[in-house]
């Protein structure tokens, strides 16, 4: 579970600094209600790695990063953008 898990390795952290500043407040509120995550506390203790991910979690996050071009495992783009 450690390699789906990214509480290790920061890849949680790592693939919402990808995200758009201006988006982030959005995002970390369709987090919170798809992960079934009651406070911000909760996504905070998700993001620096001090509380690890239960499976479904995990696939809520891959789906919403997906949609920003973000692997969330690897924490880096699906796709490069073209330049």
């Amino acid at each position: 579970m450690a390699d789906s898990n990214n509480t290790t390795n920061g890849g949680f952290r790592k693939a919402w600094g990808m995200l758009p500043a201006d988006e982030q407040p959005k995002i970390r509120e369709k987090i919170k209600e798809t992960c079934g995550w009651a406070s911000n506390t909760t996504f905070s203790q998700r993001l620096n790695g001090h509380s690890e991910f239960r499976p479904l979690e995990v696939e809520a996050l891959k789906a919403i990063f997906a949609a920003w071009n973000i692997d969330f495992e690897k924490a880096e783009y699906i796709k490069q953008l073209a330049q």
